[in-house]
């Protein structure tokens, strides 16, 4: 009988297997990008976005949180340095808009993958709007009890 226990060695078989990149040409740039986005690097790329939203507030900032999700996706899904302070991921955005290179990277991506990465998002997004609409209600009912005091 076969040992067919899962061990670290047999997951990291598999993980080598399940996450590869693929090189793609980007003006005269070349770019590897992640063909499968780990589940891991959509949750770290999704605490980053919430740090750097409640960064834009305390700074009073207007963040474009649409445009700025192309900054993270570049930076955790592809092989091209992004700074990990927000101004110059800012910068580098402007950058690669302003020298056409950000549209073939987006575009690279694949589609299944960028509906997965959407719908993580929006989940997130979804329990951050239940919780704060508990705590709403949580509030209110303080207020009220205090008011009938």
């Amino acid at each position: 009988m076969a040992n067919n226990k899962l061990t670290l060695g047999k997951l990291k078989t598999i993980d080598s297997k399940t996450y590869t990149q693929k090189k793609i040409k980007v003006g005269e740039y070349d770019v590897l990008i992640d063909e499968q986005f780990r589940p891991s690097k959509i949750s770290e790329m999704i605490t980053e976005f919430t740090q750097k939203l409640d960064y834009c507030r305390e700074k009073g900032y207007d963040l474009k949180s649409g445009e700025y999700v192309f900054v993270l996706l570049i930076k955790y899904f592809t092989d091209i340095t992004i700074p990990s302070s927000f101004e110059e991921q800012v910068q580098m955005l402007k950058l690669l808009v302003d020298h056409e290179l950000l549209t073939p990277i987006i575009n690279a991506f694949d589609e299944n993958e960028m509906k997965k990465l959407n719908d993580n998002i929006n989940k997130y997004k979804d329990n951050v709007d239940k919780l704060l609409e508990e705590l709403k209600t949580q509030q209110e009912e303080k207020t009220e009890e205090v008011d009938a005091e």
